[in-house]
């Protein structure tokens, strides 16, 4: 097997729907991020903190904080968050079980 095909394999196996589907049943949330800028969450629980310089977001056992400047929630609904802004970092802390 070479080595681009062996890539496409991991590639494939790593961006599987059917893993983004098993994780969102079993409760976790998916981010996934766009350079420094964009920030999209599927399956959040809730947003705990918001301003302009830290946004803190519940998901399963954990709280994330995402820091940086000129944030801002672009859209929300139940379970799907999306924040734009220059990102500088996120953080997890896990709780309970």
């Amino acid at each position: 097997m070479s080595c681009i095909s062996a890539y496409k394999k991991l590639a494939h196996k790593l961006t599987s729907p059917d893993d983004f589907d098993r994780s969102l049943m079993l409760g976790f949330a998916c981010m996934r991020m766009a350079g420094d800028r964009l920030l999209t969450v599927d399956g959040h629980k809730g947003v705990i903190h918001y301003d302009r310089s830290e946004i803190v977001f519940r998901a399963k056992n954990t709280e994330v904080q995402v820091c940086g400047q000129e944030l801002c929630i672009a859209a929300y609904n139940k379970t799907y968050l999306s924040i734009k802004g220059q990102i500088a970092a996120i953080n997890m802390r896990r709780y309970g079980g």
